[in-house]
């Protein structure tokens, strides 16, 4: 195991990816909007719900699906870009994570009116800065052997 963590692009890969995988695992089985106003005391609104209201509610639903489409482009850059492209690599996990902020910050403040946003939404707004931290605290200082 410690050789397969060795290799930087296998760090990134898992470092990277699996701080973006975990924040949307926990966007998706927390809830994203706390039970503090109009909802009774044990209910609350997931991710999914809650992307259905503010695209119903407001002009913002595109938040909604620019967290879901950035958070998922730099997984996918994580895990399949090869190591000679390591550079482009972190800079689209940043813009992808990034972008990622985009439905907590602008499009679920808003609705809130009393509410706060539950800890899916808080969780997966952390991972999604973690993951722009490891993008770059992971990076290869010396460059790419020859193949």
């Amino acid at each position: 195991m410690d050789l397969f963590l060795r290799d930087r692009s296998t760090r990134f890969m898992v470092g990277v990816g699996g701080v973006l995988l975990l924040g949307l695992l926990l966007a998706y089985t927390l809830p994203a909007i706390g039970a503090n106003g109009e909802f009774e005391d044990d209910e609350s609104l997931g991710f999914s719900e809650t992307g259905e209201i503010v695209s119903l509610m407001t002009d913002r639903g595109w938040t909604y699906d620019i967290s879901r489409l950035g958070v998922v482009v730099a997984i996918i850059a994580a895990i399949a870009l090869p190591r000679p492209l390591s550079a482009i690599q972190r800079v689209i996990v940043t813009i992808g994570a990034l972008a990622g902020l985009a439905f907590p910050l602008l499009g679920v403040r808003p609705i809130l009116e009393g509410d706060s946003l539950g800890i899916g939404l808080i969780l997966f707004s952390v991972a999604n800065l973690v993951a722009v931290a490891l993008a770059w605290v992971l990076r290869d200082p010396s460059p790419p052997e020859p193949v």
